[in-house]
């Protein structure tokens, strides 16, 4: 499995609470026009959090919510389509901890 070219078991171990997840488009239309809307590469945002020592991604999806799934699963399913991006990398305040619990709140709940 990788991520962002390096594999899987080595870059969880640098993924930090409050990390951004950026998906490429999968298969489909859909996807490639979300990614074309957005002038970007990729087509869905998430955010990493560790809840014990299981590395999950943070998402919602149009049509089931808020959820929070193993990135190792996600990973196993799109490999090569998840980049990481460290949160707070410019230098800019960042309080992980306040991001993580905001999209643990929203989790169950509908989409919009």
């Amino acid at each position: 499995m990788e991520l962002t070219g390096v594999f899987y078991h080595l870059a969880r171990t640098k993924i930090r609470d409050g990390d951004l997840l950026l998906s490429r488009p999968r298969r489909g239309r859909f996807g490639r026009l979300i990614a074309k809307a957005g002038r970007s590469e990729y087509s869905h945002a998430a955010m990493a959090a560790w809840w014990n020592r299981r590395l999950m991604c943070l998402e919602t999806l149009q049509g089931r919510g808020g959820r929070a799934v193993l990135l190792s699963n996600l990973v196993r399913e799109n490999p090569g389509q998840i980049d990481v991006y460290a949160a707070g990398a410019t230098g800019e305040p960042f309080d992980r901890a306040a991001a993580v619990e905001a999209m643990i709140e929203i989790t169950g709940r509908p989409y919009g």
